[in-house]
């Protein structure tokens, strides 16, 4: 992830935290378009937790954690209105095969306007989504069904890089351009 790790800009750090805590810094800003988000988090009894992610008022992904089916999942029922009811409406998710020793919650997602991926438990899990948000849907937040402590969270905002497509790298599309 050398690659990712060069696009990083803004940095946003809870430790030990609550998540009352997480919920207040989510809230309060407007998030952009590309985000990386490192969390690691210990469930003390919640049973489901989830990152909600491009929210709006009627909008939201949440991509999260299920202790009652131990899986790692991205939910899409709430992703766009234009979508809803039809298959991209649905729920993803992979069983968390083995959370470790220290029993802690790991989740390292990435986020650009039309995609999300989640890496669980280490990259040992790995669920990637597309999602269609509008263009207002630029608010976070944070989803638990009980009290999980943030043992450590880490929030990028990632450089935008715009794709070179090999025809173009070598000049042919330049040069259809230019006729």
């Amino acid at each position: 992830m050398r690659e990712i790790e060069s696009l990083r800009q803004d940095h946003v750090v809870l430790r030990n935290a609550r998540w009352s805590d997480l919920q207040a810094l989510l809230a309060r800003r407007k998030w952009p378009d590309t985000l990386e988000l490192v969390a690691k988090l210990e469930l003390q009894g919640t049973r489901d937790v989830a990152f909600e992610l491009r929210k709006g008022s009627a909008h939201e992904t949440r991509v999260g954690y299920d202790a009652k089916r131990n899986a790692y999942y991205i939910d899409r029922t709430r992703s766009n209105n234009a979508l809803s009811g039809s298959e991209f409406a649905s729920r993803h998710e992979a069983p968390a095969l083995s959370l470790g020793r220290d029993g802690l919650i790991r989740m390292h997602i990435l986020l650009d306007r039309s995609s999300v991926e989640l890496f669980g438990n280490d990259g040992l899990v790995a669920i990637t989504d597309l999602i269609f948000p509008d263009r207002s849907d630029d608010g976070a937040g944070a989803y638990a069904d009980g009290a999980p402590e943030i043992i450590s969270l880490d929030i990028w905002t990632l450089q935008r890089k715009r794709l070179v497509s090999i025809e173009e790298s070598r000049g042919i599309i330049k040069a259809e351009r230019m006729r």
